[in-house]
């Protein structure tokens, strides 16, 4: 009898931490800022779902999302489905997530979109917990081994880090006490780059 290890529902997550971009964080955090989102504002955690993407009015998050977001996304889907996309093959959407006021962001996937991003544009304690797909396969087991083999997977958010992950992945955002949360969200779809 020959022995065979099948692991066939394996979920990848990619990190990179960019350190050698020149997009200036700082400028592009100002242009989330003329938006309308502001440091003294009540917004809660959901920011601003108007598309990022606009190289007249906000080229450095363009820049941000061409030069930094947009590779790791298309790295993923090449390394983890053999797919190379062109630029008629797809279509992204990018948007802001601002909170200041122990907001976090409830359980959800990104519906429609096959993968998606995220990258921090600055460091802070709102862990984004993203959830075993598997639903409740850990049920029954003794703690030790779901803690081990079935628990949810934790990142505590750093700077100049873009994470990307199946859209269908469900995730959220333990709240971030007391101080000031913000990063931007990109989604990728297969086909279709000008609407659904």
């Amino acid at each position: 009898m020959a022995y065979e290890r099948i692991e066939p529902w394996k979920t990848v997550i990619h990190k990179d931490h960019i350190e050698d971009h020149d997009v200036d964080i700082d400028v592009a955090i100002g242009e989330i800022f003329s938006m309308g989102i502001n440091e003294d504002s009540n917004n809660n955690a959901y920011g601003s779902r108007v598309d990022l993407y606009d190289p007249a009015e906000r080229p450095t998050l363009s820049k941000l999302h061409d030069d930094v977001i947009l590779p790791a996304l298309l790295r993923y889907v090449q390394e983890e489905f053999g797919i190379t996309l062109n630029d008629k093959d797809y279509r992204t959407s990018m948007w802001c997530i601002y909170s200041q006021n122990n907001d976090g962001l409830d359980l959800h996937v990104h519906n429609g979109a096959q993968v998606s991003a995220v990258f921090y544009l600055i460091p802070n304690p709102g862990n984004l917990v993203l959830v075993d797909p598997r639903g409740c396969a850990g049920r029954g087991y003794e703690w030790d081994i779901t803690k081990n083999h079935f628990a949810n997977y934790q990142i505590t958010p750093e700077a100049d880090t873009v994470y990307v992950f199946p859209s269908y992945l469900g995730h959220y955002v333990k709240p971030s006490p007391g101080v000031m949360r913000m990063s931007i969200a990109c989604d990728l779809f297969f086909g279709h780059p000008t609407g659904y």
